[in-house]
């Protein structure tokens, strides 16, 4: 199935596409869709922080992007989506062996990364971001049911315990962060 086929059958019928996936082996097409969905979800970024956002520097609507739709932003962007799905598919992996997954973790990896389409690709669209996540959780949960033949409650319980702990994990490096930078600010402030 090419990724177009791929992108409509994940978004339009979800309860039917996992048989498909189910028959991919290894992790190289699901990851080639995650290059590709996240590519598109950029230049939607892309074109949405064109329209949204004001110039944040001199000169930046003549060089052809505005706010953070700078080329090494779109980069990044894609090099982390990338990145980020192996993350949260291996935190969704260890849960869901807890919770009784029977399958390997490229099974995981597929129902994370096609489940993960509504965010990859429109995360950029304003105010529609806890939708996306809610879409997603469900798309997720449901490749999680049949590719790893569990119960949809252990699957829903799987994909939101990931979640959770993955926010957890982010929120004590970000406070971790911000307490470095306003540590080493309030030293040199009170130093003077």
């Amino acid at each position: 199935m090419h990724i177009l086929e791929r992108l409509q059958a994940v978004l339009v019928s979800p309860l039917t596409v996992w048989s498909s996936v189910r028959k991919e082996e290894g992790l190289g097409n699901a990851t080639i869709y995650v290059l590709a969905v996240a590519v598109v979800g950029a230049i939607i970024r892309w074109a949405v922080a064109m329209v949204y956002s004001p110039p944040s520097m001199p000169g930046s609507s003549m060089m052809g992007w505005s706010g953070g739709a700078s080329p090494t932003g779109f980069i990044t962007s894609v090099v982390f989506a990338i990145v980020w799905m192996f993350i949260a598919a291996g935190v969704l992996h260890l849960i869901a062996r807890l919770l009784g997954a029977k399958k390997g973790f490229e099974e995981t990896f597929k129902a994370a990364a096609y489940g993960s389409t509504p965010t990859l690709l429109l995360s950029g669209l304003p105010w529609v971001g806890l939708l996306l996540a809610i879409w997603a959780i469900a798309l997720e949960a449901l490749g999680m049911e049949q590719l790893q033949s569990m119960s949809r409650g252990r699957a829903v319980a799987a994909v939101i315990l990931s979640v959770l702990v993955l926010a957890v994990v982010i929120g004590f490096i970000v406070a971790g962060v911000l307490a470095m930078i306003f540590g080493v600010v309030g030293r040199g402030m009170m130093g003077s």
